[in-house]
């Protein structure tokens, strides 16, 4: 009988490869930020506590001007 060995981390590495991916740094505001997509509409993710180590650095909508207020806060 042969045993698959599962390693109990798999989902969370990619996860984690996900959303440094996703996540971006914004130079302006020092917040990293993620823009989510449901269907045609986008809306932008600004996360206040989150290390910014390794992210993407580009300014986030919010400090172009074009958020049209569908900016959330999420605080970790």
């Amino acid at each position: 009988m042969k045993v698959k060995k599962k390693a109990p981390w798999g989902k969370k590495i990619q996860d984690a490869r996900k959303a440094d991916k996703n996540i971006k740094y914004c130079i302006e505001c020092k917040r990293c930020w993620e823009a989510i997509y449901y269907g045609n509409k986008q809306n932008i993710y600004h996360y206040l506590s989150f290390p910014s180590y390794g992210k993407q650095k580009q300014i986030c909508k919010h400090c172009k001007g074009e958020n049209n207020g569908k900016d959330k806060s999420v605080s970790n």
